[in-house]
């Protein structure tokens, strides 16, 4: 009777303790959510932003007593701060996150997992589609851990999904959840919408913009990006193919430092199931209708995927010869100055507006901050920037998904989208951002 008590006893109590098949014990604890967030934490950051913004007030306050007299009100300059999530794509200092958390920022900095604190800059940014790259200067002896990007392509609807991120300013927190559904719209006015999203139910709140939503395999399939404010756990994620998609006009170096290589790198890319990424770089020469040969390291330095073969490209500068190849051909190209002959003429022609740099005086004046920019001086009447409400004092920022600097980055960037775009334009006026779209014309008007 013993003997059957205790082989019922060891039954019952066998399942509590788990071995694998060389009857190592198993660590039931460490569940795929803590696999995935310890391999990702590192990766994962918290960005916070500060906008300077003037805000006026009266010697008794806003009252009908000052108005009535008409007591001249003072201003003083505030602090006005933010919080959102990112994460790392490439070691040497590149950073995901959403447009709306720098939108209009006069300083972004980053913290890492460590509590570093590092100034970023904004190297360009989609408001339609909610994605900006960051770009930080890694410290000496500080390695940086980027995430590895996934498919969105073939989502199952139930599969696990875990978001990281600073919600509410906690840092580094997880959620997990499951895939929702796909393909979401979700309007925010009558004039935009972000569409094909993907739906989860991993808790989502105020901080998490620009984490990443990782699969059971610890690959980003998307980037967590809004929530419904009448709903409870339903969140937003934008694929990361949009990302993908959007690199080689994000890191463009045209863009970006008006170099023009003479061509462009396509990606392709497929999922071996259940999770193996096969990327393909084929090298497009300007003119050419189809993508051509496979490259496989730019230079000294392989490349594995899209973000690698850009980040490469901005390492060089004006006059510099690059050499592309694959493991059975080697061809080299070279970088030069883009920008028109005659900027002024380009931005006139294209836009209807007579631009300069702003001067010290100016920047004081319009409140600019620290963001960088033209002014306008003169705007033609019905012309593309009349139509769309700019005037003159208006300081234009940033055209499209990049910032602007000089009338010559301006000019690029317009000769780049070409007659009849529709281009957003981000303007500071009165010290605040602003956004418009206008159509743009020829540049030989």
């Amino acid at each position: 009777m013993m003997n059957r008590t205790l082989l019922l006893f060891v039954l019952l109590m066998a399942p509590a303790v788990a071995t694998a098949a060389d009857d190592q014990p198993v660590n039931l604890r460490r569940t795929p959510v803590v696999r995935v967030f310890q391999e990702n934490r590192d990766a994962v950051v918290n960005v916070n932003t500060a906008t300077i913004v003037r805000q006026r007030f009266g010697l008794f306050g806003d009252d009908p007593f000052s108005r009535l007299f008409d007591v001249r009100p003072f201003e003083r300059k505030v602090k006005r701060t933010s919080l959102g999530s990112g994460f790392i794509i490439h070691a040497e200092g590149y950073i995901v996150t959403n447009a709306h958390v720098v939108e209009g920022a006069d300083d972004v900095e980053v913290i890492l997992s460590s509590g570093r604190h590092l100034k970023a800059e904004v190297l360009a940014a989609d408001a339609q589609q909610d994605l900006a790259i960051l770009k930080v200067d890694p410290p000496v002896g500080v390695t940086l851990h980027p995430v590895t990007l996934g498919n969105a392509s073939d989502l199952m609807i139930g599969e696990p999904v875990v978001a990281i991120g600073n919600p509410l300013g906690y840092e580094h927190s997880v959620t997990a959840g499951i895939v929702s559904a796909t393909n979401r719209d979700l309007p925010f006015d009558q004039t935009w919408e972000l569409k094909g999203l993907i739906q989860t139910d991993a808790s989502i709140n105020p901080g998490n913009s620009g984490g990443p939503l990782l699969n059971a395999y610890g690959q980003v399939i998307g980037i967590t990006s809004a929530i419904r404010g009448d709903a409870q756990n339903i969140g937003f994620a934008i694929p990361v193919d949009r990302l993908r998609q959007l690199i080689p006009e994000m890191l463009s170096p045209l863009a970006i430092r008006q170099l023009d290589f003479g061509g462009e790198i396509i990606e392709q890319s497929r999922t071996e199931p259940p999770a193996k990424i096969t990327t393909t770089l084929r090298w497009q020469a300007a003119g050419q209708t189809e993508p051509g040969d496979v490259i496989t390291a730019i230079g000294d330095k392989p490349v594995r995927n899209i973000v690698d073969a850009y980040v490469s490209l901005l390492a060089y500068d004006d006059g510099d010869r690059v050499d592309l190849s694959n493991e059975f051909k080697k061809w080299t190209v070279t970088l030069h100055k883009a920008s028109p002959t005659d900027a002024q003429r380009v931005v006139r022609a294209m836009i209807g507006v007579e631009v300069r740099q702003p001067s010290a005086g100016d920047r004081a004046q319009l409140k600019l901050g620290r963001l960088e920019g033209v002014l306008i001086t003169g705007v033609q009447r019905d012309g593309p920037a009349d139509k769309a409400g700019l005037r003159r004092g208006d300081v234009i920022v940033q055209l499209g998904r990049h910032r602007i600097s000089d009338e010559s980055g301006l000019a690029v960037l317009l000769a780049r989208a070409g007659a009849g775009v529709a281009a957003d334009v981000f303007v500071v006026r009165d010290g605040r951002m602003g956004r418009t779209r206008l159509t743009l014309r020829g540049a030989s008007l």
